[in-house]
């Protein structure tokens, strides 16, 4: 499940074709559709395997508990969720860290802060952001051929 977030936290666009960037939204219009819960629910390109963490080929749906939720909040802040089998309900990753985003063009940057560290950010590119779907694309700590992409839905 970590993974799974640390792939949410590690997501970068590039667009393939004058084409693909009709479908990209302006900076006021992700601003204004980000807000609310969103949940990872297909991913493709390359990820990282569960038990070794070797970066693999996927293309596949997602189960709940292979997803992950972000919320994100107009005052700038978010916070991401993973799915407990156990319990059944979603429950907050991260303890007490201080989380917060940004939007620059159609680059999303989450940064977390852990006591006096300096922040862990990620840049994120956004494909495309409908009212109920977002896409994503991000690029692996491997290097920039190592490129996925993760639809999410609202749900909330």
């Amino acid at each position: 499940m970590a993974i799974l977030f640390a792939l949410f936290s590690t997501m970068a666009l590039t667009a393939c074709s004058s084409d693909d960037d009709d479908d990209i939204p302006s900076e006021e219009e992700i601003k204004t559709n980000i807000i609310g819960t969103w949940q990872s629910i297909h991913q493709s390109g390359y990820g990282y395997d569960d038990e070794d963490e070797d970066v693999i080929k996927v293309d596949k749906d997602l189960t709940e508990s292979e997803s992950a939720r972000i919320v994100f909040k107009s005052d700038g802040t978010y916070k991401q969720y993973y799915y407990d089998e156990h319990s059944g309900t979603w429950k907050p990753e991260g303890g007490s860290s201080k989380e917060y985003y940004n939007i620059s063009g159609n680059k999303l940057t989450i940064s977390a802060y852990y006591g006096n560290s300096d922040p862990e950010q990620t840049v994120y590119s956004i494909l495309s952001l409908k009212k109920n779907k977002l896409i994503v694309q991000y690029t692996l700590e491997e290097g920039d051929k190592y490129k996925g992409t993760l639809t999410c839905k609202r749900v909330e």
